[in-house]
């Protein structure tokens, strides 16, 4: 796609008018359209730089194709030729051009009226003699430019061999592009393709009157007209399949898979649509019909105001509006699709790309490797940690590694970095791929480097060869550095238009230009492409970012490098079966090949891997993970926030929280089971979702599933799974969870979603609320001893990775998100995360069926309460959430008597993260042999605790938490006041406040008074805690409020709890009856507005 700058460098010589028509040597051929009219063309002699043409030139300028897309047809398909007309037209100068950006060329010939084409014909050639033809779709983003980019004239006249030459105008920006929930209903996406497509079926009736030969076009373009042909030639299905538009194909610096072109759902697409609406007046709450009229009528000056403000606004974040929908007509499959499905016309390319492809694109101010991710996400939102980390290591950070070929920027750091794997991603391994593909079927394929500068490219040598550099050299424009290289560059490509063979006509001295044979890389090294140097054209191996990131490996044991970072899957699901060629013999590779294999958790067991049957506690695989994992591994695994303070808090927590066991209780025999979610668990343990399992062992969260079925428990499956999720629920026999981030594209939420409820086996969704952001990891951070062994990050910044990596999680998310969650899944719908007891309350409010007490195992924020903590401030300040929601909590839980303290506060399970995927070191044996542990370790903590049902029987007064209870946040926290406020007031007709309204109102005690019609008020302070022991059932506050109801002076009395006084001592004192209003009151205090009511009678209550 031509960007601005370009057009603005090379506008005199790509751009400009044709001038100085030649006077005739004969009478200008005359063109007869079938049932539409005559053309007679015009002689021309020079360029549209104003050079002087080698030979004439007949040229048949702005005729038109197709009833022009004006009025009522305005963004609708073409589908009828021209009208007729009688005499004959002259064909002497250009039509007008698709509307576009007025700040561009020729704004005074835009138009919509736009469909006209342009043919170039070797004057004196009898009209008799088909020529074989070039069909050249003009570049620009799909939003700019015309066909007048293509100066078909000196591509003629410079080739030996006769031919012709057609460019041509198809509906640009909005008007040909305009993606949309509208356009989808109606039928009326990418019109711009079905412009390009119809053209070409117009040219299978008409091309022989202009003295071309159907059965010969090469079908070419430059950018997004590279992309367009490219659609066409790997567009054999459907009513195409067999049934080519032309013979052969030329891609000049673009392809199927070139750049990104989303489908319908893409969030940009709908905002697109909605604001170009609303600029031009139109409601898109109407009906369709409304809404298109509305389109159709729109002033055509505001259409292209808007379109071209927005196209300019994404700019330069390279997110270009107004483009091809994948999935609408003539892209209907995904390239990557037809690449492996090989659905593409087996015909003769050419296909090439410049070496500095996205330098006139890529922003040129960024400076660290935070930037260069950030970077990335932007444009692809949808780049998981595992991509990013492949990303970081294929492309070296400069400021990290000073011999990083990215180095020596000229301007900022990552420049050079930034510009060279945007170049591999939108055009040059998309070329490769391409060759690949059509090779590997025997397909003639040819592939070109081009390494010249374009004229006047001198003053900007520091961007060296960009993007389109090659536009005006391919039809040997004489006004370029090197007129050489123009020459021989063009007469390959008019070869190859003339005979299909770039090499027939090349001219005389220049070198062969070899079939690209994808297989040469395992036959001969490395396949062979056409280098164009300035003066020098020569055969090189297209090897490019190969050498460094493969061939590092050459000669060695790559597997553990490759598995470590890519599914095994991976081979089987994305090559064809010629491609995969066996399995290696080792016994055939010298002893160098095998010690030089680099070691991963796997092959590390000499190096201080405990033998399984030695493993008698969790403690023990941790230990044992951190004698055998990488150092790297190691600390992706074992990290947690900052100064790991939340994290070791989690631990020494519920170390602090003693058992009060009773004895003589006949635990002969213990139940353990439970069901949650309904899923049925032998203990009330289950796996918490933990990303990129493969840091921990080979078969990451494939062990996982396999060990949590054959012990009994079930798994929860993230989203940052190293293994594609539908590897894992294949692998799941019958249930699983799944840990949900919302992305901020939701339409990938929402097809996620969908899949989820499909597979039938997810039975809850677990949706992460925590951690908006990932947070700094420091231990992470200074391991720098190589990759992670399932990350593949290279440079020592795995947290700084995981930070930007999780730009893809929506920080937007919010609990008004809930309803739209629900709207894709019927799973219940668990909020993960919960740290405060007035978040467990909203859950309530959205109807959520349960939540996880949660801090991310201290990977979220430092320094947050531990997770039992939090579990103490629930019972607390909302008991309710125990019966209104299934409550699991997870962070810091090492044995099995840990989770039997969880269950007695309230908990219905435990996860646990760490343990378990230290336990990968050993694969599904390991998860097992881990549950077996907390099995044991919990049934011997029943016992000896008098338990014999621990769902049933388990409560607070199997336990002692006071020495946590000063930690735990109570209702002082609730009403936002430093102390609990205590009120003396008179009250008229002995009614006491309305609590209703002063709860949400943290200090207003004034508020209080007035609401109960105080006619003064006196606030003093005392507050403190009450121990856990106050109560059989924990399930009430931590401080209560008794009346003292004094009739005669008609005074009420709301004071604070006794320092360990009991609930049953403070009813008795008070002479409150069980199920009185007033005892009600104190129970209900806790947590949720209610009316606290006094009476004037004899009775307390």
């Amino acid at each position: 796609m031509v960007q601005p700058s370009l057009g603005a460098i090379v506008s005199s010589a790509l751009l400009g008018s044709i001038s100085g028509f030649g006077p005739a040597s004969s009478e200008p051929p005359v063109a007869n359209l079938t049932d539409i009219g005559q053309y007679r063309a015009v002689q021309i002699s020079e360029s549209i730089s104003g050079f002087a043409l080698p030979r004439h030139v007949d040229a048949w300028l702005g005729v038109e194709y197709a009833l022009q897309p004006v009025g009522d047809r305005r963004f609708k398909p073409v589908e009828e030729p021209p009208e007729r007309f009688d005499g004959i037209q002259e064909a002497s100068s250009f039509g007008p051009i698709c509307t576009q950006d007025k700040t561009y060329p020729y704004a005074d010939e835009q138009a919509e009226s736009c469909l006209n084409f342009n043919v170039y014909r070797p004057a004196g050639i009898p009209m008799t003699e088909k020529l074989p033809t070039l069909v050249w779709i003009h570049g620009g983003a799909f939003s700019l430019y015309s066909g007048r980019t293509m100066d078909g004239g000196s591509f003629v006249a410079s080739s030996e061999q006769p031919l012709v030459v057609i460019s041509f105008n198809y509906r640009l920006n909005s008007l040909g592009f305009l993606p949309s929930g509208l356009f989808e209903r109606l039928g009326l996406l990418n019109l711009g393709l079905r412009d390009q497509h119809f053209f070409l079926e117009f040219l299978q009736t008409h091309l022989h009157s202009f003295g071309g030969d159907p059965d010969q076009i090469t079908l070419g373009g430059l950018s997004a007209g590279s992309h367009s042909a490219a659609f066409e030639y790997f567009h054999n299905y459907g009513d195409d399949e067999g049934a080519p538009l032309f013979a052969r194909v030329l891609l000049q610096s673009g392809a199927i898979t070139a750049r990104a072109f989303p489908d319908i759902e893409y969030p940009r697409y709908e905002s697109d649509f909605r604001e170009l609406m609303r600029h031009i007046g139109c409601s898109t709450e109407d009906s369709d019909e409304e809404q298109i009229d509305c389109l159709r009528s729109a002033p055509i000056s505001e259409i292209e105001a808007i379109s071209s403000k927005l196209y300019a606004e994404a700019e330069s974040n390279l997110n270009w509006p107004w483009q091809p929908v994948l999935g609408g007509p003539r892209l209907e499959r995904p390239g990557s699709q037809c690449y492996r499905d090989g659905n593409f016309h087996h015909l003769p390319i050419i296909t090439t790309h410049t070496s500095d492809e996205g330098k006139y694109y890529t922003p040129g101010h960024l400076e660290t490797n935070d930037d260069f991710i950030r970077f990335w996400q932007n444009l692809s939102p949808n780049l998981n940690v595992t991509d990013l980390a492949i990303l970081n290591e294929l492309y070296p950070d400069p400021a990290a590694h000073p011999d990083s070929i990215w180095a020596q920027s000229p301007n900022s750091t990552q420049y050079n970095r930034v510009s060279g794997s945007w170049s591999d991603m939108a055009y040059i391994c998309p070329s490769r791929e391409t060759a690949s593909r059509t090779s590997s079927k025997g397909v003639p394929t040819w592939r070109l480097r081009f390494n010249t500068p374009g004229h006047p490219l001198e003053a900007y040598s520091w961007k060296g060869i960009p993007h389109a550099s090659d536009a005006v050299y391919i039809w040997n424009e004489p006004n370029v550095p090197f007129p050489e290289t123009a020459r021989m560059y063009h007469a390959y490509m008019a070869s190859f238009v003339a005979a299909g063979d770039p090499n027939k006509f090349r001219v005389e001295g220049s070198p062969e230009w070899l079939q690209y044979k994808a297989t040469d890389r395992i036959e001969n090294g490395c396949p062979k492409q056409l280098l164009v140097n300035p003066g020098n054209l020569r055969t090189e191996c297209d090897n490019a970012r190969v050498r460094q990131f493969i061939y590092r490996h050459a000669g060695t044991d790559a597997s553990d490098e490759y598995n470590a970072v890519h599914a095994p899957s991976l081979i089987s699901r994305t090559l064809d079966e010629q491609q995969q060629l066996g399995q290696l013999d080792q016994s055939t590779a010298p002893e160098d090949w095998k010690k030089s294999a680099p070691q991963s958790p796997a092959t590390n067991s000499a190096q201080g891997k405990m033998p399984l049957s030695r493993i008698i506690n969790l403690h023990d695989f941790e230990a044992s993970a951190k004698r055998s994992f990488s150092k790297k591994s190691w600390a992706y695994v074992n990290s947690a926030s900052n100064d790991n303070i939340t994290k070791d808090g989690n631990i020494d927590m519920l170390k602090r929280i003693w058992f009060r066991p009773a004895v003589m209780r006949n635990v002969e025999t213990v139940k353990t089971a439970t069901s949650v979610f309904g899923c049925k668990l032998d203990i009330p343990v289950y796996i918490s979702a933990v990303g990129t399992v493969r840091a921990a062992g080979p078969e990451g969260e494939l062990a996982f599933a396999k060990g949590a079925a054959s012990s009994g428990i079930i798994h929860c499956i993230s989203t940052s799974a190293s293994y594609p999720h539908d590897e894992i629920l294949e692998a799941t026999p019958q249930r699983a969870w799944f840990q949900l981030y919302v992305n901020k594209d939701r339409r990938k939420t929402e097809e996620l979603l969908r899949q989820l409820q499909d597979s039938g086996k997810v039975k809850a969704l677990f949706v992460t609320v925590d951690l908006p952001v990932v947070s700094k990891r420091e231990d992470d951070e200074r391991a720098d001893q190589g990759p992670i062994d399932g990350l593949g990050v290279p440079d020592g910044k795995g947290a700084g990775l995981a930070r930007q990596s999780a730009q893809f999680i929506d920080p937007q998310l919010s609990w008004g998100d809930i309803p739209w969650i629900r709207k894709f899944t019927d799973l219940p719908i668990i909020v993960k995360g919960i740290q405060r007891w007035e978040d467990a309350q909203l859950a309530i409010q959205y109807g959520c069926e349960g939540i996880v007490v949660s801090n991310h195992g201290g990977r979220a924020a430092d320094t947050a309460q531990p997770a039992i903590v939090s579990l103490l401030e629930l019972h607390k300040n909302l008991p309710e959430a125990f019966d209104k929601l299934t409550v699991l909590i997870d962070g810091g839980f090492r044995r099995g008597s840990d989770v039997v303290k969880a269950i007695c506060l309230g908990a219905s399970a435990v996860g646990l993260g760490r343990s378990f995927t230290y336990s990968v070191n050993y694969g599904a044996d390991g998860v097992v042999h881990a549950t077996n542990l907390l099995r044991e370790e919990i049934e011997t903590a029943m016992r000896l605790c008098g338990i014999t049902d621990l769902i049933a029987d388990a409560s607070p007064r199997y336990l002692n938490t006071k020495p946590v209870d000063g930690y735990v946040a109570d209702l002082l926290v609730r009403l936002g006041l430093a102390t609990f406020a205590v009120c003396s007031f008179y009250v008229p007709n002995l009614q006491c406040a309305n609590y209703d309204k002063f709860l949400g109102r943290p200090g207003d005690v004034g508020k209080l008074a007035a609401v109960a019609g105080v006619q003064h008020a006196l606030v003093f302070a005392v507050a403190r805690p009450m121990p856990p022991t106050i109560s059989e059932s924990y399930r009430f506050p931590s401080f209560f409020c008794y009346m003292s109801i004094q009739p005669t002076s008609k005074r009420c009395i709301v004071t604070s709890q006794i320092q360990h006084a009991k609930l049953q001592v403070l009813a008795h004192t008070l002479n409150l009856k069980r199920g009185s209003r007033a005892h009600q009151a104190v129970d209900n205090f806790n947590g949720r507005p209610t009316n606290l009511l006094c009476q004037s009678s004899a009775d307390p209550s």
